[in-house]
């Protein structure tokens, strides 16, 4: 039996989640073979820019993105190495696993479409868009100095498989929303389906280990929400009056 969670049920029909990824080969690709046939192993970065308090910044994100089949004969054939420029579409998922009693949890993305860029992308793109059903109330709270609202949104995101078809299990997905989307959060009840845009990081962290076995890494990623929709309530306002019925009433 699957200890993965099953897809809870929805008000309507989730449209599949994805991921569009622009930016840089940060290692050579690793081919090779299965039983399912030939995959592809990248390592995708992206530079996110961003006001600091310091002036501009910048912070590289990488990715990792598996291709299969067509697809990763293709890539084989372009002869892409680091640095080069690519542009990619695919399905985001949840990798959890644990090693030495650290449990790590990270985000890789499986390739659909990729294309070369002529030249390195200038402009840089790192957004999954996640449908899926709100798990649990949001958890507002208010950060800093300025009292900044902060919403931690829980929701469970249906998977596929790398054929496009429904797996009937579900990725649990903290997303972290600030300011007016955070605020945008408060009314959201569980249950409601949802479509969110996020950024996402990744991170490594130094955890020590049980019984005094000294420290070990743990692997994590994160998102930031920088919109979300409420999917189950523009259904209902685009949905017609039912016509009252004719004749005598039972």
């Amino acid at each position: 039996m699957s200890d993965e969670p099953t897809v809870p049920p929805a008000p309507i029909d989730i449209p599949p989640s994805k991921a569009l990824i622009r930016g840089t080969l940060h290692t050579n690709p690793v081919f090779g073979s299965s039983e399912h046939g030939p995959y592809a192993q990248l390592s995708v970065a992206t530079v996110d820019r961003f006001d600091g308090k310091d002036g501009p910044q910048e912070r590289t994100q990488v990715h990792r993105v598996v291709a299969y089949g067509e697809l990763a004969t293709s890539l084989k054939e372009a002869k892409l190495g680091i640095g080069a420029g690519v542009e990619l579409a695919g399905t985001p998922r949840l990798n959890s696993w644990e090693k030495d009693g650290i449990k790590h949890r990270t985000i890789e993305i499986t390739a659909s479409a990729l294309t070369p860029t002529i030249d390195p992308p200038t402009n840089h793109q790192n957004t999954l868009i996640l449908a899926g059903t709100v798990r649990e109330p949001p958890q507002i709270s208010k950060q800093g100095a300025a009292q900044h609202t902060m919403a931690r949104l829980s929701i469970a995101v249906p998977t596929i498989r790398a054929d496009g078809s429904p797996t009937g299990h579900a990725d649990w997905h903290t997303v972290t929303c600030w300011g007016g989307v955070a605020e945008s959060t408060k009314r959201l009840p569980v249950g409601a389906a949802v479509e969110i845009k996020a950024n996402l990081a990744h991170k490594t962290l130094d955890v020590e280990r049980g019984g005094g076995a000294g420290k070990a890494k743990r692997y994590l990623s994160e998102l930031t929400g920088f919109s979300v929709r409420d999917l189950s309530k523009e259904q209902k306002r685009d949905t017609p009056p039912k016509e009252k019925a004719q004749g005598i009433g039972l």
